[in-house]
């Protein structure tokens, strides 16, 4: 099977919804271009492949906390690349723009939610991204583990 097309003004709210966990909000566009394989569910899902190229503006990451007592992460615009294979999903030529600071983002999310994301902007603000998309886990990176983990 091949899939290709493009979507308009996405609600990331109601694909939340139907996730059953509110952990995004706001609209997004994308393009993608995805093919797969197989009679049943799980060798579709083993055998798929694809990219998708998403901007996504003026929402939220009510899950995501980048410091202690801040509140959860707004953005103004999430633009990037993500590809998918093996069951993961990799995200590149990501940036991330808040109020305030505008990040690079890459790293990875599998189909079991399990994030590996590198936050980085401007040698003072980074941050690496573990845990599940239900629980993030956010810990600062110093100035050389920024330039490995973006490399």
């Amino acid at each position: 099977y091949t899939l290709s097309g493009s979507l308009t003004r996405v609600s990331l709210d109601q694909l939340s919804a139907l996730m059953q966990d509110a952990w995004a909000s706001g609209h997004a566009d994308a393009t993608y271009r995805a093919n797969a394989a197989g009679w049943d569910a799980a060798r579709l899902l083993a055998s798929a492949t694809g990219s998708l190229s998403f901007d996504w503006r003026d929402g939220s990451l009510p899950h995501l906390v980048l410091a202690a007592g801040s509140p959860a992460l707004r953005l103004r615009r999430f633009a990037g690349n993500i590809t998918l294979e093996d069951r993961n999903l990799t995200l590149s030529k990501a940036r991330l723009d808040t109020a305030g600071v505008s990040y690079q983002v890459a790293g990875t999310t599998s189909f079991a939610r399990e994030l590996k994301l590198v936050l980085a902007a401007d040698g003072k603000h980074a941050f690496n991204i573990s845990g599940t998309l239900e629980r993030p886990r956010v810990a600062p990176l110093l100035r050389p583990q920024t330039e490995a983990a973006l490399q």
